[in-house]
């Protein structure tokens, strides 16, 4: 059945006619409303004085921090001390949506349209609306596209770069990925493993899938995300788990593991409502675990064969151990998703839409679209390292338009090798290293079967490599998303990897490097 659409002047009037704005009365609901003509919602809300202010969802936008932003919804004031109190609510505010990367609204209760910004020229990067910037948005049919034109007035330019190397993609950037993400929410009763190399977006799916169910009224208060870099072994992994579903429990989980499994029982509701635990950055833990006795792995599973919860595990390497070890509690009974790169489609999406959506013009967009692709190999932080770039320069500039050449020049540039090297560095090791840079060095672009490499390293090289060795660091190198194998060979996944070592390491002494262990 069609949803009716809303009456405008209705909520307006029952709005305007509330004091103070109260966000589960009137004003909340003009403030649902809104939110749901922006396909959007309404994350939390509260009272601050008399203001009513809302948490809001807006990352369909496609610009940075717009998956959570605070909206602020007053009325306004002849009285000078009422007026100066909402100002400095209203920057209090905006600080604290600057300091989260996301922005700060204000909507003005008032008959006609007669904000002053002009009155406060210093709350720059405030979006400010009014009956008719709200009025349109209701009667207009493309409630967003006048949103986002309403946003790109007020606010610089500079802070709606939409690409981000820093955290995983939210909202509309977040691209690909489908059949991953469709099994990890649909399917409640499988456990999952997710794997693939550093900054393939594991975290970004996990994230992703987690918001998606945390939407859903029946799981909100049952998805769980834990970020598990830190930890270490039974006792940190099982507190920091406590102190997030029950902190009452925190004291009891050093006296017996097993009540981490009692902490699971009581709060799914002895398995009628299980917990949706997600965990990314596994590795330490999982490496932990190999050492010693399996004991939070055993409790997790314990608490996953009663149905008090269903785990989604991520990591780049040592996770592996979880479901490869013969004696890990896990053993082949976790579902393992490896990311790969992505397509030309969702490049293409990732990268150019973006720039579109800004009003920056695109020359080419297809040919551009396959360069950044051939470019990144589908990796999505090295395609948002060249948007968030790009999209500096291109604001630097007089002209708002993209062209090839800017890729280009950015492509020679420091910062990128710097960029690519610290993606190496940072997911290989030592023989890994030794293989992918010999094989940069050489001027054979062909791609190296294993005993290629054997010939090349032992026969020639005279290093003393077994064919294991070989086979590990190629096999790692196709893991980390540096190789690609195919029928039976090995070479780069994008140019940009060879042509950055080779000139990052031209005089590189191999043998040195494999006596000495220099890499």
């Amino acid at each position: 059945m069609k949803r009716k659409k809303p009456d405008f002047d209705s909520l307006w009037e029952n709005a305007i006619n509330e004091f103070p704005p109260d966000p589960s009365g009137a004003v909340g609901q003009l403030i649902n409303e809104w939110a749901n003509l922006l396909g959007s919602e309404v994350v939390r809300y509260g009272k601050e004085e008399n203001t009513a202010v809302f948490l809001i969802d807006l990352s369909q936008l496609m610009l940075r921090g717009l998956d959570t932003n605070i909206l602020m919804v007053v009325h306004p004031t002849d009285d000078p001390i009422k007026e100066k109190r909402i100002y400095e609510l209203l920057e209090y505010s905006a600080e604290k949506a600057a300091a989260a990367h996301c922005l700060c609204f204000v909507l003005f209760l008032q008959q006609k349209k007669s904000i002053s910004r002009k009155l406060h020229p210093e709350l720059i990067d405030i979006v400010v609306m009014d009956r008719e910037s709200i009025r349109k948005q209701f009667l207009s049919g493309i409630t967003d596209t006048i949103l986002f034109n309403i946003i790109t007035k007020q606010v610089r330019i500079s802070r709606l770069c939409p690409f981000d190397t820093t955290c995983p993609a939210r909202g509309e950037m977040f691209v690909g990925r489908r059949e991953e993400l469709r099994s990890l929410v649909q399917n409640l009763d499988t456990n999952y493993l997710v794997t693939g190399s550093r900054r393939v977006g594991k975290s970004s799916l996990l994230f992703k899938a987690s918001d998606i169910l945390k939407r859903r009224k029946e799981l909100r208060d049952r998805v769980h995300m834990f970020y598990c870099e830190t930890w270490g072994g039974f006792k940190s992994g099982a507190r920091h788990i406590a102190n997030y579903i029950d902190p009452r429990e925190e004291e009891r989980i050093d006296k017996a593991p097993f009540n981490l499994v009692k902490l699971f029982r009581v709060n799914s509701n002895y398995g009628t409502k299980p917990l949706i635990l997600f965990f990314d950055e596994f590795d330490r833990v999982a490496d932990n675990e190999a050492k010693g006795d399996w004991t939070l792995s055993r409790c997790l599973l314990n608490a996953v064969e009663k149905k008090y919860i269903r785990v989604t595990i991520a990591g780049y390497r040592s996770v592996l151990k979880l479901e490869e070890t013969v004696d890990s509690p896990f053993y082949h009974k976790l579902i393992t998703q490896r990311l790969s790169p992505l397509d030309e489609t969702d490049a293409f999406s990732l990268f150019i839409i973006p720039f579109h959506r800004l009003g920056i013009k695109v020359v080419h967009p297809d040919i551009l679209s396959k360069k950044i692709l051939n470019l990144s190999g589908g990796y999505p932080f090295v395609i948002q390292f060249y948007g968030e770039r790009l999209f500096q320069k291109i604001i630097q500039k007089d002209s708002k338009e993209l062209t090839v050449d800017d890729i280009q020049v950015f492509e020679d540039s420091f910062e990128f090798d710097e960029y690519i090297i610290g993606h190496f560095l940072e997911n290989t090791e030592k023989f890994e290293r030794l293989l992918a840079i010999y094989y940069a060095l050489t001027d054979d672009n062909e791609p190296w079967s294993e005993d290629d490499f054997r010939k090349k390293l032992c026969n020639k090289e005279k290093l003393n490599l077994t064919i294991e060795d070989i086979h590990k660091a190629a096999r790692n190198l196709v893991l980390a998303n540096i190789f690609k194998f195919q029928n039976g060979s090995y070479s780069f996944i994008f140019p940009a990897f060879r042509k950055q070592l080779k000139r990052h390491w031209k005089d590189l002494d191999i043998r040195q490097v494999f006596t000495m262990g220099a890499l």
